[in-house]
């Protein structure tokens, strides 16, 4: 329900601005782009056992982006950003949780609707060095060391507030992660077309 509400509200928020067809937003060449990007999030699930019992995991994430970027062309921005890294996944048996810090290259590219509202497109290529905890019956079962590769799209919306300042956020993530154990012989890879709460972010821009 979170989900749809979010969604609509997006497609609402083009629509009510799509008439304003003369100014156009533009991201100047050769202009930098600082930003700040945050999420705290909850998410609730609940899947079905190879025994047949319904369980509920509860997940929690609190992530930080920084990233600088340049206009190479009006509209197109080349960077490089830095993440904190936090997510416990809460189940019946068991909690799971992530702490690391992560890097990534990126482009992103601005779709204008109007004067001050754009659709984004930011492309990543992401390395992050993780540790990851399992804990059941209150004991640290298990710790893992594992180093986690991306790459994929996160669709978004920007609004300038004014000449130099922005709000934006981005709505889930498209792409392919790899994760390589370095503490075990273990290697997992997923295809993610991921719009749950744990992918949405908010976050302010400084473009001058």
């Amino acid at each position: 329900m979170k989900k749809l509400l979010l969604v609509s509200l997006f497609f609402t928020t083009l629509f009510s601005y799509a008439q304003e067809k003369n100014d156009k937003f533009t991201i100047k060449k050769g202009s930098w782009n600082y930003e700040g990007q945050f999420s705290l999030n909850f998410y609730n699930s609940s899947t079905k056992s190879n025994n047949g019992q319904i369980v509920t995991n509860n997940s929690f994430g609190s992530n930080f982006k920084l990233q600088v970027g340049n206009a190479i062309q009006d509209n197109l921005v080349l960077g490089l950003g830095i993440e904190s890294i936090g997510n416990t996944i809460y189940s019946s048996k068991a909690i799971n949780s992530e702490l690391g810090v992560g890097y990534y290259t990126y482009f992103k590219k601005y779709f204008p609707i109007n004067k001050r509202l754009s659709f984004h497109l930011q492309g990543e290529l992401r390395y992050a060095n993780i540790k990851e905890g399992i804990k059941s019956e209150g004991i640290f079962n298990t710790q893992n060391r594992l180093n986690r590769y991306s790459i994929g799209l996160r669709p978004g919306i920007t609004y300038f507030l004014s000449k130099n300042i922005a709000l934006q956020a981005n709505l889930g993530f498209i792409g392919y992660t790899r994760n390589d154990y370095t503490s075990i012989e273990k290697t997992s890879n997923s295809f993610d077309f991921d719009f749950s709460p744990l992918n949405f972010s908010f976050g302010i821009l400084f473009n001058f």
